[in-house]
C-alpha cells in the first residue's frame, strides 16, 4: 500500500490556493492487474501499481468523489431486470446469465494521427500497436486534423481506410471540423476561401468607418464557404461535426458577410450530414478550463453570445463543445462541474472535445500529478448528466505538441494517466455481471446505459442476444431461448404403404413408403400412425414432415377414423378405409416436405394418416421410418397459462394481470408472470396496469406532475380534470372507469362522462390524441364549477369480468 502526497490547485472564492493531498489506497486486485497487462500488452512495475491504486482506489474518497458517484449512478446507471423464458414462454430457473456492457451511451473517446495511422509519418510503435492499442483505450474515435477541410489535399486519400477500420472495429468517429473561419493572424481556411478573402482586402474601400467590400467577391466567399461545409459533411460517416470551431477568436468571414452565415453553416450540415441523427456543436478553448474567474467571465459571455443567437434564429445546433486543455492552471473539480452546470441551462449535449494536459515552461504537473487530473476530469464529465462524453486529444507523445500523452509512442510504453484512463474505462465504469436466474426465471443487476452482449446458459445449451439499456428507471426484457424448439416432435410408431396388385402382401419391413395414384393394379397408398398423447398443453399447430427421395408430385394428406392395425399385419385388403383431404405439398427429390395437418390433430390421442399423391407413372418414394429420414409430427404446443378456458396462442393476456401479452413483451415484463399487473416498478404509486390503460410508461415515473396521466389541477372557475385513456382497450377486454365521490366511502361511477348529475357545471372541454410505441391515447381534459364543498374523483381499469385496479 502507498502513500502520495502531492499539490492540488483549489478554487475557493476566486483565490488560488495549495493544499497537500494525501490518499491511502487498496491495492489493485489480481484480476485487475492481469486485464491491464494483458489488454495493453504491458507490464506494470510496483510503482505503476501503486501509483494507479493510489488515484482510482482510495480508501476515503474526499467529498468531490462521493457527491460525483452518486450522480453517476443516478445519471449514468438504470435497473434491469431479465425474464429468460424457455420456447413456451416458462420461466428458466438456474440459468447461468452473462451480461456485458459492449458500449457506454457516455463515451471516453480519443484522437488519433491520420498519417501515423495510415503507415505514412513513422513513429516509434508499429501501425498495428498503434491501431490496436487505441481500440483499448476510447469508445469512440477522432482525428487531430483529419477531417480539417483545409489539410484536405495531404489526408483525403487515406480517410477511406480509416473509415472502413472505423466500421470494420464498430468504433464510431467523430468529425473535427466543418469550418474554422479564421482571423488575419490565424489562418485555418482552405486555400480557395482565403484567396478571395485576400482579394476582399485588397479591392475594399472606405466610407467613414465603413468598410465597404465588392459585393461578386463576398457572394464567392459565401458560396465557397457552404460547398466546402456541405461537401465535407456529405463525404464523411462521423456521429458528430464540429461544426463551427473556435468562435471566440474566430470571426473573419462574419466580419465581412455578416453572423447570420454562420445559421446557414448550421443548416447545410444537417441537411448534408451522412448520419440523419449526426450532432452539430460548436466547440471552443479556455472556456469551463478557463485559468480564473474574470478569464471565465469574460470568454464565456462571448461563448454564450454566439449560442444564445443561433439558438433563437432556431439553427439545428445540439451541442457545446469545451476543449478542456489545460495549459496554465488547473481548479478544483468541483469548479469544472460548477461550470459545465452552468452550460447545462442550454438542454444541449456537452462534450470535452480536446482534452489535453499540456507541459510548457509555466505549467509543468508531475507525472504523478496528471494522472491525478485525469481521473478528475473524467469523473467529472461522466458525473454531469448532460455531457455526452470526454475525448482525449493526447493518445501518443507525437500526436500533438505539449507532451503528457497516454502512451509513450517512441517505446510503446503506457503512462501512468494512460493507465488512469484505461482503469476508468474499460474496469471502474462497466457493466459485466454473471449471474443466475431465481424461481421466476429472472436476474435483476443496476448497469450503466448504451448496449449489451448477454449470453445465457441453460444446460449444455448457449444462446446469445443484445439488447440496448435506454431508460433512467426499471428496464424490463424477456428473452425467450431457442424460438426454434417450441415443439414437441413425434415419430411415427408404425407405417407401411399398400399395393392394390398384390393385395394380400404386406410391406411393413420396407425402408419406403410407396404411393402412385392410379385405378388399375399399380395404385399404392401409405400409412403412418403417431402416438401424441404426451402433450401438456393444447395445441397451437402440427405439422407433418415426409422425406421424398423420388416423389415430385403433390403428396396429399388424409384422414383416417380406424386406427386399430398394425405395421405388420396391413395389407391392401384389410386397409382403413381413407377420409376427407387434410392438406397437401408439393415434393422435390432429396429434400423433406411438411404438410400442415393442424385441423386433425387437435388433441392427446393416437392418429393414423393415409399418403397419397396425385401423379400416376412412375411410383414416388417417401422414406419410411425403417429408413434414415423418419417421417415425423411436429407439434407446437399452447399452453393456458391463466386458465381461462384460452389458449396462449390466441389469448391476448397469457397470464390474466390486465396487461396484454405485446405491452408486457414492449415493456420487458414476464406475459406470462401474474404479478408484473400489480406491481409498480417505477414507483409512482400506480400499477402497471394502470399506467397502461393511462397511456403512461410503467417503467419510467412521470417527468412532472402534469405528466400523469389523470390528475386534477386548479381552474379560474373551479377544477380541471385530466384523464389519459388508451385506445382500443375493449379489444383487449379492458375499460377505464372515472368514479366520484363526496366523502371517500360511497363511490358513484360516471357515466359517458356526465358530470351535472353529480352538482357540477362543465365549462369547457378539450381532446386530444397522442401515440406511443403501443398505440393511440386519449388526452381528455374537464373544466368543472361545483358548489360542492369536497369532491374525490378515482380512477379503475376493469376487465369485463369486473376485475379493477
Amino acid at each position: 500500500m502507498k502513500t502520495a502526497i502531492e499539490k492540488k490547485l483549489f478554487w475557493i472564492g476566486g483565490v488560488i490556493t495549495l493544499a497537500a493531498a494525501s490518499a491511502v489506497a487498496a491495492p489493485l486486485t489480481v484480476d485487475e492487474i492481469n486485464q491491464i497487462e494483458t489488454d495493453l500488452g504491458i507490464t506494470m512495475s510496483a510503482s505503476d501499481k501503486a501509483d494507479l491504486a493510489a488515484i482510482v482506489k482510495p480508501d476515503v474518497p474526499d467529498q468531490f468523489h462521493i457527491d460525483a458517484e452518486t450522480r453517476i449512478d443516478q445519471h449514468r446507471k438504470a435497473d434491469l431486470t431479465l425474464s429468460i423464458l424457455d420456447p413456451y414462454g416458462n420461466p428458466v430457473p438456474g440459468a447461468d446469465v452473462d451480461v456485458m456492457l459492449r458500449r457506454k451511451k457516455f463515451h471516453f473517446g480519443g484522437v488519433m494521427n491520420l498519417k501515423r495511422f495510415a503507415g505514412v509519418t513513422a513513429m516509434g510503435m508499429s501501425t498495428n500497436r498503434y491501431s490496436e492499442l487505441y481500440l483499448k483505450f476510447f469508445d469512440t474515435a477522432g482525428l487531430g486534423n483529419g477531417l480539417k477541410a483545409k489539410l484536405r489535399a495531404g489526408n483525403e486519400p487515406y480517410l477511406p481506410g480509416y473509415f472502413a477500420w472505423c466500421e470494420a472495429n464498430d468504433i464510431r468517429s467523430r468529425g473535427h471540423t466543418l469550418i474554422w473561419p479564421g482571423n488575419p493572424g490565424s489562418n485555418h481556411l482552405p486555400a480557395n476561401i482565403r484567396s478571395i478573402l485576400d482579394d476582399l482586402y485588397a479591392t475594399a474601400t472606405t466610407n467613414g468607418t465603413e468598410i465597404i467590400y465588392d459585393e461578386q467577391l463576398k457572394t464567392d466567399l459565401d458560396t465557397a464557404c457552404d460547398d466546402i461545409v456541405a461537401e465535407w459533411a456529405g463525404l464523411w460517416p462521423v456521429y458528430e461535426w464540429d461544426v463551427y470551431n473556435e468562435p471566440f477568436g474566430n470571426h473573419e468571414i462574419q466580419e465581412i458577410l455578416g453572423y447570420d452565415v454562420m445559421l446557414k453553416w448550421f443548416h447545410s450540415a444537417q441537411t448534408n450530414a451522412v448520419d440523419p441523427n449526426c450532432g452539430l456543436f460548436i466547440n471552443d478553448n479556455r472556456m469551463v478550463s478557463a485559468t480564473s474567474p474574470s478569464s471565465y467571465i469574460s470568454r464565456t459571455d462571448v461563448y454564450k453570445g454566439y449560442i444564445d443567437y443561433i439558438m433563437a434564429s432556431n439553427a439545428p445546433i445540439t451541442g457545446i463543445g469545451f476543449q478542456n486543455r489545460i495549459k496554465f492552471e488547473y481548479g478544483d473539480p468541483q469548479l469544472l462541474h460548477d461550470r459545465l452546470d452552468d452550460f447545462a441551462t442550454y438542454g444541449l449535449d456537452m462534450a470535452g472535445t480536446e482534452f489535453h494536459i499540456i507541459t510548457n515552461s509555466t505549467f509543468s504537473p508531475t507525472p504523478y500529478r496528471r494522472a491525478e487530473m485525469t481521473e478528475e476530469i473524467m469523473t467529472t464529465y461522466l458525473s454531469h448528466p448532460n455531457t455526452s462524453g470526454l475525448n482525449c486529444w493526447s493518445y501518443t507523445s507525437t500526436d500533438v505538441a505539449g507532451g503528457g500523452p497516454l502512451v509513450d509512442e517512441n517505446n510503446g510504453n503506457v503512462q501512468l494517466n494512460g493507465l488512469v484512463w484505461y482503469y476508468l474505462n474499460r474496469i471502474k465504469y462497466i457493466t459485466q455481471e454473471s449471474l443466475t436466474t431465481d424461481l421466476n426465471g429472472q436476474v435483476s443487476l443496476r448497469g450503466f446505459i448504451g448496449d449489451y452482449d448477454i449470453v445465457v446458459q441453460n444446460g449444455p445449451d448457449t444462446y446469445n442476444a443484445t439488447l440496448t439499456l435506454d431508460s433512467l428507471g426499471e428496464q424490463r426484457t424477456a428473452f425467450y431461448l431457442d424460438t426454434e424448439a417450441r415443439v414437441d416432435r413425434f415419430e411415427a410408431v408404425a407405417d407401411a404403404h399398400v399395393y392394390r396388385r398384390f393385395p394380400s402382401t404386406n410391406y411393413g419391413s420396407s425402408t419406403k413408403l410407396n404411393m402412385r395414384k392410379s385405378s388399375d393394379g399399380w395404385g399404392r397408398q401409405a400409412y403412418l400412425k403417431f402416438n401424441v398423447s404426451e402433450l401438456t398443453a393444447p395445441i397451437a399447430s402440427a405439422k407433418l414432415f415426409l422425406y421424398s427421395e423420388t416423389e415430385t408430385n403433390t403428396v396429399e394428406a388424409l384422414s383416417v377414423q380406424y386406427g386399430n392395425w398394425t405395421e405388420n399385419s396391413i395389407t391392401w385388403s384389410n386397409r382403413p378405409a381413407v377420409g376427407a383431404l387434410i392438406g397437401t405439398a408439393q415434393a422435390q427429390s432429396n429434400s423433406w416436405l411438411a404438410i400442415d395437418v393442424t385441423s386433425y390433430i387437435t388433441n392427446n390421442g393416437t392418429y393414423t394418416i393415409a399418403l397419397d399423391e396425385t401423379g400416376n407413372f412412375p411410383a414416388q418414394n417417401i422414406t419410411s421410418r425403417e429408413g434414415i429420414n423418419r417421417p415425423y409430427l411436429e407439434i407446437m404446443p399452447s399452453p393456458d397459462t391463466d386458465a381461462d378456458g384460452t389458449q396462449n396462442w390466441v389469448d391476448t393476456d397469457d397470464d390474466g394481470d390486465l396487461l396484454p401479452d405485446a405491452y408486457e413483451t414492449l415493456h420487458g415484463f414476464n406475459p406470462l408472470l401474474a404479478g408484473d399487473g400489480q406491481a409498480d416498478p417505477d414507483h409512482d404509486g400506480d400499477s402497471s396496469a394502470l399506467e397502461f390503460a393511462l397511456g403512461q410508461n410503467p417503467v419510467l415515473p412521470p417527468a412532472s406532475a402534469t405528466d400523469n396521466g389523470f390528475r386534477i389541477a386548479s381552474a379560474e372557475n373551479g377544477i380541471e380534470l385530466f384523464l389519459n385513456e388508451r385506445q382500443n382497450l375493449a379489444a383487449d377486454g379492458l375499460a377505464v372507469v372515472l368514479d366520484h365521490s363526496s366523502n371517500l366511502v360511497s363511490w358513484t361511477t360516471i357515466d359517458s362522462f356526465d358530470f351535472t348529475s353529480l352538482g357540477y357545471t362543465e365549462n369547457g372541454a378539450s381532446s386530444n390524441v397522442v401515440t406511443d410505441a403501443y398505440g393511440p391515447i386519449d388526452q381528455r381534459s374537464f373544466e368543472l364549477a361545483t358548489p360542492l364543498t369536497n369532491g374525490f374523483f378515482r380512477v379503475r381499469i376493469e376487465q369485463e369480468s369486473g376485475t379493477s385496479h
